[in-house]
């Protein structure tokens, strides 16, 4: 699998030539961690999927609606809605929460993905022996060495893998091949980081009288991506993932951000920016040069990096609750009119 991220600035290949053996049909008995080998089962089509970050956000559905006008913008089908007072978290089981999600029909991140599947040549009938010899012969360095003839190869982009997710909870019939679907449970893994900003002196003075630049952050414990540096702090719910809030996505609807009532004053942005990325530009490159014509940054999937994607999915107040405790309000916005602003020294 490989990986193509457009920042705007430049191009990166994250998972380069990223490698995975399955073993089609075949199901372990028992403990099988140590063998290396995933069971995959028997698709019309093999399962693609796409890692990728999301933001999920708790909100007052009244307020929102009032707000920016939320329940407008969600697709409204047989199974696509707005919340209602029905929407409420409850016990999956002793460790799991089911929520409510409105999921966002749009995914941001200009990336495109590859996969290529080769079937490699190896007798497998008696399945002990195979194992044995896998095992004896370096794991994957013994599966490298066989033949391996191409069958497939699919090219697709972060937002066709998104519609494909979307289609789905439109249809009110989740895929096997979309694992964000049909997974039992998965695990709130971070809470949000914001950007630390420090006052530098400008180069340009006349032109940007106020300069600031990104306090970078040394990676600490579990941290992905294998970074060494990053732009926001890493901030786990539990150094233990099984410690993290457990959660079961029970998907209501899909909304759309571009049928948003939303403000486009840049002194009111921030609504806005809830729901689509923050705006920036690369004026200068790293030798304090003015890059002509500016170029603007796209958002990654990392969620350490300067431009996040904005939020993906919306669950409501009590489910925030519900996974947070009583400190998961981080924000609260409100509409003012009549004010007028005036400049104090």
């Amino acid at each position: 699998m490989n990986t193509l991220i457009d920042t705007g600035i430049e191009k990166i290949n994250d998972f380069q030539d990223l490698k995975a053996y399955f073993w089609v049909g075949w199901m372990p008995n028992g403990d099988s961690t140590h063998i290396g080998i995933g069971p995959a089962a028997l698709y019309e089509e093999f399962p693609l999927d796409y890692g990728s970050d999301v933001m999920l956000a708790g909100i007052d559905p009244v307020a929102e609606a009032k707000l920016v006008g939320l329940d407008d913008a969600v697709q409204a089908t047989e199974f696509s809605r707005y919340f209602n007072e029905e929407d409420v978290p409850e016990p999956y089981d002793e460790e799991v929460t089911t929520i409510p999600i409105l999921m966002s029909t749009k995914d941001y991140v200009d990336a495109s993905i590859n996969y290529t599947i080769d079937e490699v040549d190896v007798d497998t009938t008696d399945q002990e022996a195979f194992i044995q010899i896998y095992l004896e012969k370096g794991k994957d360095e013994y599966l490298d060495s066989l033949k391996g003839t191409k069958v497939a190869s699919y090219d697709f982009t972060a937002q066709q893998m998104h519609d494909n997710i979307t289609k789905h909870i439109l249809e009110g019939k989740p895929q096997p091949q979309d694992p964000r679907l049909t997974m039992e449970y998965t695990w709130i893994a971070e809470k949000a980081s914001p950007l630390v900003y420090e006052g530098v002196t400008s180069p340009f003075p006349k032109h940007w009288p106020y300069s600031y630049q990104i306090k970078p952050f040394l990676a600490e414990g579990r941290v992905a991506y294998g970074q060494e540096s990053m732009y926001r702090k890493s901030n786990l719910y539990a150094e233990d993932i099984n410690d993290a809030p457990k959660v079961k996505y029970n998907y209501i609807g899909l909304f759309d951000p571009s049928k948003l009532k939303l403000s486009k004053d840049p002194l009111t942005e921030l609504p806005m920016e809830t729901y689509f990325p923050a705006s920036a530009e690369w004026v200068m490159n790293s030798k304090d040069e003015p890059v002509n014509p500016p170029t603007t940054v796209k958002p990654t999937n990392n969620p350490y990096s300067f431009l996040t994607k904005p939020l993906s999915m919306l669950t409501t107040l009590d489910a925030a609750f519900a996974i947070a405790g009583d400190k998961a309000i981080s924000a609260i916005r409100v509409n003012v009119k009549g004010v007028d602003l005036e400049r104090r020294e």
